[in-house]
């Protein structure tokens, strides 16, 4: 991932301090719009694990979308989550 200079990964330090102050009770759908390789998601995924959540994915780059698509579908028990692969 050293080749990606304006890639900048959220420490999972800082994902657990975002989630930690979300009442997961009342989320049904995630946007993610510039999910990298699922930081975010895999942190979700730990937070909210009897949850359905509907998450969306949208990274540009090709090779972060490769590493993105596990933790997709590991968020998303019922199906995989979409990867959006161009900026809005």
């Amino acid at each position: 991932m050293e080749n990606y200079k304006e890639f900048y990964p959220t420490p999972e330090e800082l994902v657990n301090k975002m989630l930690d102050g979300v009442n997961l009770n009342y989320v049904k759908t995630v946007l993610e719009p510039s999910a990298g390789k699922g930081n975010i998601i895999q942190g979700l995924k730990n937070h909210a694990r009897y949850q359905n959540l509907d998450i969306d994915c949208i990274e540009i780059n090709k090779d972060l979308r490769n590493c993105l698509k596990g933790a997709a579908a590991d968020a998303a028990p019922a199906e995989e989550a979409p990867i959006i692969s161009t900026a809005f």
